[in-house]
């Protein structure tokens, strides 16, 4: 699997010398064929049932056999394999969707993970170059194979957390485990040298360049890790006032932006996209597995390098929202583009980019989750073509648009993902286009519409008040007996997603009733309506 690797090539067999029963060997198969069952030929035949059973027949099987393993040993400690089986089960169930089911799964696997002391791997070692002894090498090998794991972790919950907007299971301050290195050099057996990732966004990169670490995967977690810092700065729950001034939020994404610029320039080259072809071998060379990972680590270093830019611009970017509406409404001239509006639609256009470039079958060997990226840049090409500034063509936002949404029906029709994506992005047009109208309206009757430039900072995370004067509230949703139900009348039971969760999910009705929906374009594009609880 080009997402993660987990195992030597290989190594699996005799893992099975060290099970306690059957049952543990069948929850690591199953949770291995619930994914390469989806690469069988039968996989689109209505009668693959007397060929391969579907992937859920096997992950069906991995849940109710790691139970039972797990349940085995009550008190103790779970061996290594069976952490091993439980993060593919988990990955399995969160590329489906990022609900409770699959959050509670992925808070098991952490525990688990901490159980098997994963994060204290490299406490007390000194990863200094030379050569290894045998054993030493020996050892160096083994404990590679467990910071792989942990890491499988440490990136599942960073994308759990970011989309859910809930704080990491794994504590960042007590994370004393090596950064993997490239696969090759494990696989054959040759020591490289690694190193710590730290909480200084600004060190991380600079300790990987001095140790030499050229591991994709290494890189690529020090640009996701950008993405968490990110977050609780763009989405916080608190009214600015509580939380940070805006000048200091403003300081916090200006230094994550520089340390992404210093990572992608630092990286090493062949791991930087240029605009080359990705065939990822499929169809020339099918089996070449080398080229098939190297394709996809360049393809999901440059969409998490995206999604960075997508949530640092993001502030800026939604202030300016209002007041393109309101010249939509007067008719007035469009705006040329700002900084963040350029950085922000650019991070949309380099989307398009990689996947008009990437072989047509792709979806299949990158990491389902870049389905969330996808979708925030299919987010922005609606409100470029909506109220984008004149020096973005609508067309081509259109254009654009159009293929990301087929890019992520192909995604989640071959992985399964619950496919409620769709009706999410066409709320976010029919709000824009709301915006606008109500603007419009505003002007006909000569009223003081909500669309100055600075409306947006000023009016961040304006919770449990009275708007400004001369802001009113926009707000096409509205509280029924039946739940919150959205401008065209649908409940927001039917556009849910897995990766957005734009509302809570519980049955609290007193709970919804108190809830604070769209307080004001801060919280619109692209991640939705926060989840903001007046308690």
């Amino acid at each position: 699997m080009t997402t993660f690797t987990l195992f030597k090539p290989h190594g699996i067999e005799a893992k099975f010398a060290l099970m306690r029963s059957p049952i543990e060997a069948e929850a690591l198969v199953a949770t291995i064929f619930a994914f390469s069952a989806r690469f069988h030929p039968s996989d689109r035949d209505p009668s693959r049932i007397t060929q391969c059973p579907t992937p859920s027949y096997f992950a069906a099987i991995a849940s109710r056999r790691l139970q039972d393993a797990l349940d085995a040993y009550e008190d103790t400690t779970p061996p290594l394999h069976l952490l091993q089986a439980t993060i593919l089960d988990v990955f399995y169930n969160i590329c489906k969707s990022i609900r409770s089911k699959s959050w509670r799964y992925l808070g098991q696997a952490i525990r688990l993970g901490y159980d098997l002391k994963l994060h204290l791997l490299d406490i007390h070692s000194e990863d200094s170059g030379g050569e290894k002894a045998e054993g030493d090498l020996k050892r160096w090998s083994l404990l590679e194979e467990r910071r792989r794991a942990w890491w499988a972790l440490w990136e599942m919950d960073v994308f759990a957390s970011t989309i859910r907007r809930l704080p990491l299971a794994i504590d960042w301050t007590q994370n004393f485990t090596f950064l993997p290195v490239p696969d090759e050099c494990w696989f054959e057996g040759v020591y490289k040298q690694s190193c710590l990732l730290m909480p200084d966004p600004g060190q991380r990169w600079k300790n990987l360049s001095r140790v030499a670490n050229t591991s994709a995967k290494a890189w690529y977690i020090v640009v996701n890790s950008l993405v968490y810092d990110a977050q609780p700065l763009v989405y916080s729950p608190l009214p600015v006032s509580e939380s940070s001034s805006f000048g200091s939020k403003k300081d916090s994404l200006a230094i994550i932006a520089n340390a992404l610029y210093c990572t992608t320039s630092s990286m090493p080259r062949e791991l930087v996209y240029e605009g080359q072809a990705l065939d990822f071998r499929t169809k020339a060379c099918p089996r070449d597995i080398n080229c098939r990972q190297f394709h996809a680590d360049i393809y999901s270093i440059y969409l998490i390098t995206q999604l960075v830019h997508f949530m640092s611009d993001h502030h800026n970017v939604c202030t300016k929202i209002a007041a393109a509406a309101r010249a939509h409404a007067t008719t007035a001239s469009r705006s040329s583009d700002s900084p963040s509006w350029s950085n922000y639609m650019t991070a949309a256009e380099n989307v398009v980019a990689i996947i008009r470039n990437s072989s047509h079958n792709h979806v299949k060997y990158v990491n389902p989750l870049f389905t969330n990226t996808l979708w925030f840049a299919a987010a922005s090409q609606i409100a470029c073509k909506v109220v984008g500034p004149s020096s973005r063509a609508e067309a081509l936002a259109a254009s654009n648009y159009d293929l990301l949404e087929l890019t992520i029906q192909r995604y989640t029709s071959f992985w399964g993902s619950n496919d409620i994506l769709k009706p999410r992005i066409d709320m976010i047009e029919t709000e824009l286009r709301n915006l606008v109208a109500k603007n419009l309206h505003g002007a006909a009757n000569g009223e003081e519409t909500f669309g100055t430039e600075d409306s947006g900072a000023a009016g961040a995370n304006y919770v449990g008040t009275n708007p400004p004067p001369g802001q009113p509230q926009v707000n096409s949703m509205s509280f029924h007996e039946g739940g919150l139900v959205g401008a065209q009348g649908a409940s927001t039971d039917a556009v849910q997603m897995p990766f957005v969760p734009l509302f809570p999910s519980g049955d609290d009705s007193h709970g919804v009733s108190q809830q604070m929906v769209f307080d004001n374009l801060e919280h619109f594009l692209p991640y939705g309506l926060d989840e903001l609880w007046k308690l």
